[in-house]
């Protein structure tokens, strides 16, 4: 299943992988999945969404889009497990150099399963959220029905 997730994956500049769920190209060089690979890309990463609340980890979360805030239009999120801070204190930790990333998500907000799989993410107790920006991030998605 694994080798399902590679065509839709690309590399940040901190050499992290993020898997792109979105019915359209997102992302430069990261093709439109088909409707049938979207849905086993869904199915993979909501599998590794029920790993993460199973094992309490810690996510860092970014929303981008256009004017957020009150008004504006949150149109990606990007999720990823972070292993910087203890899930049970929430105090930072060292990790050791050579550790391999854990994938990240880029979550397309227009399409209708991505938000069904943010809403999962951000509503879980079990997944504490380090967001940047929050304030202005997150009151669209709060306050807001349509932009």
């Amino acid at each position: 299943k694994l080798s399902a997730v590679e065509p839709f994956t690309f590399w940040s500049s901190l050499d992290c992988p993020f898997i792109v769920l979105s019915e359209q190209e997102l992302v430069a060089g990261v093709r439109a999945p088909t409707r049938r690979e979207l849905e086993c890309l869904l199915e993979i990463v909501m599998s590794y969404v029920e790993l993460c609340k199973q094992r309490g980890f810690v996510m860092k979360v970014d929303f981008e889009g256009n004017m957020l805030g009150h008004g504006g239009i949150a149109t990606t999120a990007a999720f990823q497990v972070t292993r910087s801070i203890c899930p049970e204190t929430l105090v930072p930790c060292a990790l050791p150099v050579d550790l391999p990333h854990d994938p990240g998500l880029l979550l397309d907000l227009s399409c209708a399963p991505c938000v069904s799989l943010l809403k999962l993410i951000m509503e879980s107790p079990d997944i504490e959220k380090f967001i940047w920006g929050a304030n202005e991030d997150c009151s669209s998605l709060l306050y807001q029905s349509t932009p």
